[in-house]
């Protein structure tokens, strides 16, 4: 959202840009805000920090313990290593498929029907990865969280 003056009066608004940018068409549910008591709501929340940075800290903390407990696959280095042997071990299966084709202990079709299902298991292990490499970046996230809300709270007046 960005503020937006009116040129008859002093009336300030925050819009929402996609609604700006689509003239309206995108279907976008927000409305308009009045700029005056969304700025006081930020201002009462920056003085409450201010006095009481301790709840920051403590929202943090529980939000970091939160995600980490419902969410058990971030720490699943297990899984990543099994995931990874087992995409280094089919490119060896496909291999030895490829070898019984030349040697004619099994048919083209066959190999092609062999050499399909690995195909799909590794893409499927493939995107595990990606879930589990994205669910290593958010630990990574919230294990620095903490202490970028000291560092915001040391500049604090």
């Amino acid at each position: 959202m960005a503020p937006k003056g009116r040129k008859r009066g002093p009336y300030h608004y925050y819009l929402c840009m996609m609604k700006v940018e689509e003239k309206g068409r995108s279907g976008c549910p927000n409305r308009n805000h009045r700029a005056e008591p969304l700025e006081e709501r930020g201002r009462e929340f920056a003085v409450r920090l201010i006095k009481d940075p301790n709840v920051l800290r403590e929202q943090v903390e529980q939000q970091v313990r939160a995600e980490r407990e419902s969410k058990p696959w971030l720490r699943n280095a297990r899984e990543r290593t099994s995931a990874r042997e087992r995409l280094a071990k089919l490119e060896l299966v496909a291999d030895n498929f490829r070898d019984h084709q030349a040697e004619g202990l099994i048919s083209m079709t066959k190999l092609r029907e062999k050499l399909d299902a690995l195909a799909e298991e590794r893409e499927n292990l493939e995107a595990r990865l990606a879930v589990l490499a994205d669910g290593e970046a958010r630990l990574r996230e919230l294990e620095e969280l903490p202490e970028l809300v000291e560092e915001y709270l040391r500049d604090l007046p």
